[in-house]
């Protein structure tokens, strides 16, 4: 190592910067606020973003749905019930085109024409495609139906049971009539019956004489029997005429189950036949179950009828049935054009009031004869005002109408006029139902909106007071401490063990189900959770130094909380108070779910659960409330997680 010495002179020293003019620096970045900062972060929050546009999208819904859509709420309209969805532009498209494939319609082919046959209770104009049929069966009577077997029931196990026909008056000397009666081989088990036939030998207003035809038993099949006979044969002594009143029946016995299996039997068929030219017993033959249940009576008011012995009933076992299924236009079949007879006095009035154009007949319409009739030249039909007139064209015209008016007569014609529904009911086009039709025929997205704007306003009202409550609870609790944070707490602990669904059942019971009942049921306990989290931050900040600091310097307690405290702790704070937004929504649908909803006025939660009874045939009801339900959830808790972190203090200035 160098014992050389190095010596620093003053010449040695330079100022680097000795020519240069030395001056703070430009700030290279803008100033900004804590509020501008947040939005700041908040703006680059891109799913935030996107659910702030949603929630204030279903806000402008609520608000202005109801003002312009201009379909009646609160009238019901039967014939309009449960109309599937329909949007604008997907009328070609798969869904949300108002049309539904349904199936196993029953298919009504009793017509002789081909051209009349169509699904019951369908209008065949608006089936989409193509009809399958298929084969099926009932236990039903029904004119629709052919075919099924006939079984009768007791009431109780304890019941016997049976049938038997209404008089029938025969002469069994000069016809023989023989019985075939078949009983089910495989439905049957285990019940004893016997078949019998009452006759009257000395009329009506005499005892009947019973003859068995087949004793109790529990033979099924096919049994048969010589009615003729079995009368001449039991005829008692003295009596010499060979024309009786007869009633052919089946008696089945209790079966006195401990189970508590009822007497049955199930019957093919029940026929009496004749060489005879007439057959008194025809009236009363079966081979349908299905044809003898619809039987009422004739014109002399007499029923043919079974009548049911001792208790019990008469039931169809699987009568055949044709059904259909295929897709089925509602919006057409409600809204279309169909044929109605029209008078010429609606007609005329349409074409005074500038809606259609015609030409009266001048030989059949000279008001100067006697005689003069109103009869339209059909070619000459013309709509003027395509959105108003719901008259769209003329068939053919009826036979004319003598018509008395004063000293003279009038001849009036009626016609067969294509009508358009959609126009007659005051639409320029067929409507498009969004959310489909509730079961009162009402527009559900006006509904549904309407009911939003409810809740939406309950939600706001309830949040804002509950946050207040909260906040000013929270704030002395957790900024003093000590006994006033013990008591206070105490309080809560106690107030927030009970079940908040206990205190909104028994506010709504005692007071109603109103508007004002409900805020307050709301607010009893809401305000518990922001104390809760607002005591936790004020704990956590509170011996902060620069809380201690602004303490040392003279600072009043309203200052260290609201400027020093509280804005350093806003952000779970306000993500619990977003998120209390939509818990008020879905806790007030809850309620409603248990018949304790709002009374007088549509929620959100009323609106569904009015509807949940239908979700298994209208699905698209409880569905399209509960997404919006949904949506509105999902998008406070973006919303609100976007808030917590732009108003995070220590995330302040990170990009």
């Amino acid at each position: 190592m160098s014992d050389k010495k190095h010596i620093i002179t003053e010449k040695d020293f330079v100022l680097v910067q000795q020519d240069q003019k030395i001056h703070d620096l430009k700030f290279e970045t803008k100033p900004t606020t804590y509020f501008k900062d947040a939005m700041r972060r908040f703006v680059k929050n891109k799913s935030s973003v996107v659910a702030g546009v949603i929630i204030g999208i279903l806000i402008l819904l609520a608000l202005f749905v109801p003002i312009f859509n201009k379909n009646d709420i609160k009238k019901s309209q039967v014939d309009f019930r449960f109309l599937p969805p329909r949007w604008p532009g997907f009328d070609n498209a798969s869904v949300l085109n108002g049309r539904r494939y349904v199936k196993n319609i029953v298919y009504d082919n009793t017509d002789p024409d081909p051209q009349n046959h169509h699904p019951v209770g369908y209008d065949k104009e608006a089936i989409v495609g193509e009809i399958a049929l298929s084969e099926g069966t009932t236990n039903l009577p029904s004119k629709y139906a052919s075919g099924g077997k006939l079984i009768i029931m007791a009431d109780r196990s304890s019941f016997a049971t049976g049938i038997q026909t209404n008089f029938v008056r025969a002469n069994f000397a000069d016809n023989v009539y023989y019985l075939e009666l078949e009983t089910d081989t495989v439905i049957n088990s285990n019940n004893n019956f016997e078949i019998y036939m009452l006759v009257y030998y000395r009329g009506l207003n005499s005892d009947a004489s019973q003859i068995i035809l087949q004793p109790m038993g529990s033979t099924y099949g096919v049994f048969t029997a010589d009615l003729s006979a079995a009368v001449i044969n039991n005829r008692p002594e003295g009596v010499v005429a060979n024309q009786f009143f007869v009633q052919i029946g089946v008696y089945v016995a209790a079966t006195n189950s401990p189970t508590g299996e009822r007497a049955q039997l199930c019957i093919n068929k029940l026929v009496v036949t004749t060489e005879g030219a007439n057959n008194p017993f025809e009236l009363h033959n079966f081979t349908e179950a299905n044809e003898l249940l619809l039987r009422r009576s004739d014109d002399d008011k007499r029923a043919y009828r079974y009548q049911t012995v001792i208790a019990g009933n008469q039931i169809l076992y699987e009568a055949k049935v044709l059904r259909a299924s295929f897709e089925y236009d509602y919006y057409k079949a409600v809204y279309g054009e169909v044929a109605r007879r029209i008078g010429i006095s609606e007609l005329l009035r349409a074409r005074d009031e500038g809606k259609i154009a015609f030409d009266l007949d001048p030989a059949a319409s000279d008001h100067t004869s006697e005689n003069f009739n109103y009869q339209i030249v059909v070619d000459t039909f013309e709509v003027l005002d395509d959105k108003k007139s719901q008259y769209r064209e003329i068939k053919f015209a009826y036979g004319p109408q003598k018509v008395s008016a004063g000293t003279r007569t009038i001849w009036v014609f009626n016609y067969e006029v294509v009508i358009s529904r959609y126009r007659e009911m005051g639409y320029t086009k067929e409507p498009y139902f969004l959310f489909g039709t509730n079961q009162r025929g009402q527009d559900f997205f006006k509904i549904v909106f309407n009911g939003l704007r409810t809740s939406l306003l309950l939600g706001f009202s309830a949040a804002a007071i509950n946050i207040f409550i909260g906040l000013v609870w929270g704030a002395i609790s957790g900024y003093y401490g000590g006994t006033i944070d013990i008591l206070m707490e105490r309080f809560t602990e106690i107030l927030g063990g009970v079940p908040w669904i206990i205190i909104m059942t028994l506010t709504i019971l005692h007071l109603g189900n109103n508007f004002g009942v409900f805020l307050l049921a709301l607010i009893m306990t809401g305000w518990i959770g922001t104390a809760a989290v607002t005591r936790s931050q004020f704990y956590r900040y509170k011996r902060r130094e620069y809380v201690l600091a602004s303490r040392t310097l003279g600072a009043k307690d309203s200052r260290l909380i609201f400027k020093h405290i509280l804005p350093n702790s806003i952000g779970p704070i306000v993500t619990g108070a977003v998120m209390m937004i939509p818990g008020i929504i879905f806790s007030e649908a809850t309620i409603s779910y248990l018949g304790l909803g709002l009374k007088g006025l549509t929620s959100l939660g009323v609106s569904l659960s009015e509807v949940q009874e239908y979700i298994a045939t209208s699905p698209y009801l409880i569905v399209s409330g509960s997404l919006v339900i949904a949506l509105l959830m999902i998008s406070f808790n973006l919303f609100g997680n976007g808030l917590r972190d732009a108003f995070n203090p220590s995330l302040k200035g990170v990009e």
